[in-house]
């Protein structure tokens, strides 16, 4: 074989390897490929960015405490209300056990009574629903009678005070009660009555509602409670 027809041979197949070349770049992008972009090209402002062993950057740790403080949401996005407000005066309090378990009772709940006339009208409305009768004598498991409670509560007592009577009700007569204090919600402006639960080891398997009565200034009268 002459020099002229290796030289021939040689450009041939050079000029068959371009064109190999060239086609399979062209039907790569007819069967739409898309080159890989570049990790600056393929996350936003708005994208969440990992770190190599998954956890959430710096960047987006700290754009997520900013929504948080903002917007009143906790670090995992969940709506978090203001702290209650710890009302500060003196009231009295007394613990009535008035068992009487009913259909349709929802509990807990408060009643607000602001003159002799309601107190009557309480009374004689729930007395077949509940325990309200005369206790000639107290014992451990139980407490003075409702009747006994509120016969104190006169025309003069109402004008500068009124009763709430929050009412509860416990599986255990065990189960004692102590308000631990009024709070006010900034949220709706309610009051809350925060109420301590104490329950025994050992309890008895008797149902036990409560009436507990708290006497609180007449200020507070038009405020909507809720039992905590």
């Amino acid at each position: 074989m002459n020099k002229t027809l290796r030289i021939l041979i040689m450009v041939s197949l050079c000029l068959a390897l371009c064109a190999s070349f060239f086609a399979c770049k062209n039907d790569g992008e007819k069967a739409g490929g898309n080159p890989v972009p570049s990790v600056d090209e393929s996350t936003n402002a708005n994208d969440g960015v990992l770190t190599e062993d998954g956890s959430p950057s710096e960047k987006d740790k700290d754009s997520n405490v900013e929504e948080s403080e903002n917007g009143n949401l906790s670090a995992v996005g969940a709506e978090i209300g203001e702290e209650t407000v710890p009302l500060d005066f003196d009231y009295e309090v007394q613990y009535i056990r008035t068992d009487g378990y009913h259909d349709g009772a929802v509990f807990p709940r408060t009643v607000k009574i602001s003159s002799v006339e309601e107190l009557n009208a309480y009374y004689e409305t729930n007395k077949e629903l509940y325990d309200f009768s005369h206790k000639e004598k107290v014992y451990s498991d139980t407490t003075v009678g409702f009747v006994d409670a509120i016969k104190k509560y006169d025309e003069a007592f109402f004008e500068e005070s009124f009763l709430l009577f929050a009412l509860l009700e416990e599986g255990s007569g065990s189960v004692r009660h102590e308000v631990k204090g009024l709070e006010r919600d900034p949220a709706d402006g309610s009051i809350l009555v925060v109420v301590d639960r104490f329950v025994p080891e050992w309890c008895t398997a008797d149902m036990a509602e409560w009436h507990i009565i708290l006497e609180l200034p007449k200020n507070l009268a038009e405020s909507e409670f809720k039992v905590d």
